[in-house]
């Protein structure tokens, strides 16, 4: 899962430097907005089905039940969203983000069974898999003429179908979903997870509130390393997935916090990486990005600070949310991501794509502080869940 991150920040680290700021700008903003309409369609099933599976409360013919609804309704809306932007004649780098959002909407839930069975690892090369796919499609495609945002989108659609056709087929039998319609409601008990799902995606418009509100190009230097420093926060998601059916499972609140954290030294190691890459933050967008995005290197020495929090907060939010406090944590993540979209939005025009950096730290840390509390006060019992 690493190495799919380095390779994420790979592929948007070469589109940026064939492309100028603010074209790369309009691209990664509507990529933040296609982000929210996953959560919106997604609205928390995978938390939900990977919490109910794991624990034993729902079976693999359900799960593929409501798997089928979702994937028909997500893709409805995809061909119909396609058609409107179409309509409006965005260009093509905007259009591709339809089918880029519904490849990532498909292989996430179709990992659920994956993550329920506990093979974290094996989504990890499939995610490997996907990225070596995009990073392929780019370099050719760039090769022969395609504009770099359009190749790079190109890459990143056709890498996430290939990782849900690899994920679907190396699933365990017990955990492969059955494709039938039914008449339930795939979206039954999600409303807390989903809640959640929907304020991670607002914070995903940071650089589409950017673009508005400071610039396409102020958007183009801060999308340029946002994903710089994902391999960091990958080692916490990891470490999260990879105890979440332990959590689930736990028969006391003691016994989940124990599970939660009992890979801390994998935290540690992402917490140190995030300080070598605020480090050298100007000499690594100096020599990978080049002077044209030289002001990118502050902003992601801010970013790098702000994963510090973010890292730590990513065992605390499986650990809140897999025992039953799921609507605290959306309600907290809700205000805190609408607070940095507001600041952004305020700031930007004034500091630029600093702007969005400041409001990333204020909000991780903020986050952290809450959920911290949350976690000394609500889980202190040994109650099951």
């Amino acid at each position: 899962m690493f190495l799919g991150q380095l390779l994420t920040a790979g592929i948007y680290l070469i589109a940026a430097r064939g492309t100028d700021p603010a074209a790369f700008g309009r691209v990664v903003a509507a990529i933040g907005v296609g982000l929210l309409a996953i959560s919106l369609l997604e609205f928390g099933t995978n938390t939900l089905w990977l919490r109910e599976l794991a624990a034993g409360r729902i079976g693999v013919d359900e799960y593929g039940t409501r798997l089928t609804g979702k994937i028909a309704v997500n893709l409805i809306v995809g061909l119909f969203s396609f058609a409107i932007l179409s309509a409006q004649h965005f260009g093509t780098a905007v259009l591709l983000t339809v089918p880029y959002c519904f490849s990532i909407q498909l292989a996430t839930a179709i990992n659920v069974g994956n993550r329920a069975a506990g093979l974290p690892h094996r989504i990890g090369w499939f995610t490997v898999a996907d990225r070596l796919t995009a990073v392929v499609m780019l370099l050719v495609l760039m090769g022969i003429g395609v504009p770099a945002e359009v190749a790079m989108m190109i890459g990143l659609t056709l890498g996430g179908f290939t990782n849900a056709v690899i994920s679907f087929f190396c699933m365990p039998v017990q955990f492969r979903p059955r494709f039938r319609f039914s008449r339930g409601n795939p979206w039954k008990g999600t409303g807390a997870f989903g809640a959640f799902g929907i304020a991670t995606s607002v914070q995903s418009l940071d650089v589409t509130v950017l673009a508005v509100a400071g610039g396409a190009a102020s958007a183009g230097l801060y999308g340029a390393v946002t994903r710089w420093t994902q391999p960091m926060m990958l080692l916490a998601s990891a470490v999260a997935q990879v105890l979440a059916p332990l959590i689930a499972a736990s028969s006391s609140n003691r016994a989940a916090i124990q599970k939660a954290f009992q890979q801390a030294w994998v935290l540690c190691l992402a917490v140190t990486g995030c300080i070598g890459v605020a480090f050298f933050a100007p000499t690594l967008v100096s020599l990978l990005l080049g002077e044209e995005y030289a002001d990118s290197g502050t902003v992601l020495r801010l970013l790098a600070i702000a994963t510090i929090p973010a890292v730590m907060n990513q065992p605390l939010i499986a650990l809140l949310q897999l025992r039953g406090l799921q609507r605290a944590v959306a309600i907290s993540w809700g205000l805190v991501a609408l607070g940095q979209v507001a600041m952004i939005a305020i700031t930007a025009g004034t500091y630029g794509a600093l702007a969005a950096a400041y409001s990333s730290l204020f909000a991780q840390t903020i986050l952290f502080v809450v959920l911290g509390g949350l976690s000394a006060t609500k889980l202190k019992g040994q109650t099951p869940m």
